[in-house]
């Protein structure tokens, strides 16, 4: 779901309507697979071994030059992955446009909650034009427990289940503490929301 406005500015005499467009990401997963982590490093935070888990939710916005006259907005949200917080998660998934489902490489257990997580996001904002990005996080640690092809697998469950379009999802194994893919993955959702734009048009 993407969102448009106008503004207009005025340089050198000029009046020029500005586009912005405003598009909802959330991140979502279990408690601890890196999800700050992974906004920090994407902001270029720097990222910090240990740090308080999120309470609730943490905001920030990225904004993205198109071209001369508009602008993607990028509403980040990340939110907490314990428990207790359920109601208030729904209230941040509402009119989400996008999301980046998260697991820890490492820890098999939260990529098998990815159900749960997008099955609560779909239950309060479900949209068929959905961008979803899977991030298999600390790729930097040895001992994988979940293989590509399994994410394939949950992908097409996807699909199937919710109608998703095939194009509108990416798997990327990242880390945090290197930096690998996590500006690609970033780059993936403002892209195809972007597309998703121009197919509106």
């Amino acid at each position: 779901m993407v969102k448009k406005y106008k503004r207009t500015i005025r340089h050198n005499k000029l009046y020029i309507m500005m586009k912005r467009l405003v598009s909802k990401l959330v991140l979502c997963g279990d408690l601890a697979v890196g999800k700050t982590s992974i906004r920090r490093t994407y902001f270029g935070d720097g990222f910090i071994r240990d740090h308080l888990s999120t309470l609730g939710a943490d905001f920030a916005i990225k904004r993205i030059k198109i071209d001369e006259n508009t602008q993607l907005e990028l509403q980040i949200w990340d939110l907490a992955g314990q428990p207790g917080f359920e109601s208030l998660r729904k209230r941040f998934f509402k009119g989400a446009g996008s999301v980046m489902l998260v697991f820890d490489l490492t820890r098999r257990e939260t990529f098998e909650n990815l159900d749960y997580w997008f099955s609560q996001l779909w239950a309060a904002s479900p949209n068929q034009s959905m961008v979803v990005a899977i991030l298999g996080n600390k790729n930097d640690l040895e001992k994988h427990t979940v293989k590509p092809e399994e994410v394939d697998r949950y992908f097409e469950k996807l699909r199937t289940k919710y109608g998703l379009e095939k194009n509108q999802m990416r798997y990327y194994e990242t880390s945090a503490l290197t930096g690998e893919n996590i500006e690609e993955c970033f780059q993936f959702v403002s892209n195809a929301l972007l597309q998703e734009i121009k197919m509106q048009n």
